[in-house]
């Protein structure tokens, strides 16, 4: 006992402990999502996420030594706003969420990120191998047009498509350096593949417009200097974000008014979204996604699901809430910018753009969500001397 005692007094010791508890915590959060992605009903997702947000505690006070004042005040302010936001709510998530990103502090991110793709990339295998064999899950479901779509498992094709889009382009983060221009051609085309099994037109778009971004990042240059290199293509990703952001404000105001014949505009890009907008307002009675129905803080009668993911999440949690989430990827934007990681910058806008339309990310799910990592990476060393050093 005493020996154990002694070795964890030692640094190297105790983050290799802190290390194996988080890929324990993360590999059970990530179980959980692949449950809830198939067929399977799993009832006791509270308990398996208190679970894990005890080990992330444990994690953070293994590692208290790691945290400066600055970070201790940082962590109080934002955990009195998720504190808030459960006492109003009753939801626990950005309590959950929050110690994950702490938990982060002074971890090797990149394992835990290939951690994340590799086990995303076997959980999905599973479930379509399972899916295709006939053992467990469906191959293809009927869609409300009467489309019979491939799901392999997954429960619907948007779902497979959303999974396939975040697996590839956390896959193309960690492996960069590594892809040429026939890799990106063969995923250009897998995408498309994926197109005609699943039909879901958004995950399409934004996979294309990744794996074009991503090569032009990389491979091309202005009068000899890389795009990744260029400050202008970060400011034009923040104002992309921005506007992800702002669209969502304004697609939640004018939800009301989408069935006046006179609203012509806001009608045709309801249709293109496939009247996500009008559905924010009269889909039920509460209204739920309709600025009506944002508060400070969430209330809580806060229990619609709708796609549209900014829109979800001032609804769930509050518009206090959502400004703080906000803010906190802003930082992590800036972040990219001083480090010119453009492969990050690349994801993070394609997956605003997403979020407009879909809330995959905006879910109870950490194992849904891998810029947790990445906002483990950055916000809690925004105070440490800078290297200018990429998480890859």
């Amino acid at each position: 006992m005493q020996n154990i005692i002694e070795r964890l007094r030692d640094s190297q010791e105790l983050n290799k402990v802190r290390s194996i508890l988080f890929d324990i915590m993360l590999t059970i959060e990530l179980i959980v999502v692949f449950l809830d992605k198939s067929d399977f009903h799993f009832a006791y997702e509270s308990y398996v996420f208190r679970v894990t947000f005890l080990m992330a505690c444990l994690v953070i006070l293994l590692g208290i030594k790691e945290y400066n004042v600055r970070e201790y005040v940082m962590t109080v302010v934002l955990m009195v706003v998720a504190v808030i936001t459960y006492r109003s709510s009753g939801r626990n998530d950005m309590i959950r969420f929050l110690a994950f990103i702490a938990a982060c502090k002074g971890l090797d991110i990149k394992n835990k990120l290939k951690l994340f793709f590799y086990e995303n990339l076997v959980g999905s295998a599973i479930l379509i191998l399972l899916s295709v064999t006939g053992i467990f899950g469906k191959v293809m479901t009927e869609h409300a047009t009467g489309q019979m779509l491939y799901v392999f498992g997954f429960g619907n094709a948007n779902g497979f498509h959303c999974m396939f889009m975040m697996i590839l382009f956390l896959g193309i983060y960690i492996y960069s350096e590594r892809l040429k221009w026939y890799h990106y051609l063969a995923l250009f085309i897998l995408n498309i593949i994926v197109y005609k099994l699943t039909s879901c037109e958004t995950a399409f778009a934004l996979v294309a417009l990744g794996l074009i971004c991503f090569y032009m990042v990389k491979g091309v240059a202005i009068k000899g200097r890389k795009l990744g290199e260029a400050g202008w293509i970060y400011i034009a990703g923040i104002a992309t974000f921005l506007f992800a952001i702002g669209f969502s404000v304004w697609a939640a105001i004018v939800s009301k008014y989408t069935w006046m014949p006179w609203f012509k505009k806001v009608q045709f890009i309801d249709k293109l979204l496939t009247g996500r907008i009008m559905n924010l307002y009269w889909n039920w009675d509460a209204h739920p996604g309709a600025i009506e129905s944002w508060k400070l803080f969430a209330g809580s009668d806060t229990d619609y699901y709708f796609d549209m993911g900014w829109c979800r999440l001032a609804y769930w949690y509050g518009i206090i809430p959502a400004v703080c989430v906000i803010v906190l990827l802003l930082i992590l934007y800036i972040d990219c910018m001083n480090k010119r990681d453009g492969y990050l910058l690349v994801i993070l806008t394609c997956l605003s753009i997403y979020t407009i339309v879909e809330a995959h990310i905006v879910s109870v799910y950490i194992g849904r969500n891998y810029i947790l990592l990445f906002l483990g990476a950055c916000i809690y060393s925004i105070f440490d001397k800078r290297d200018g050093e990429k998480v890859r």
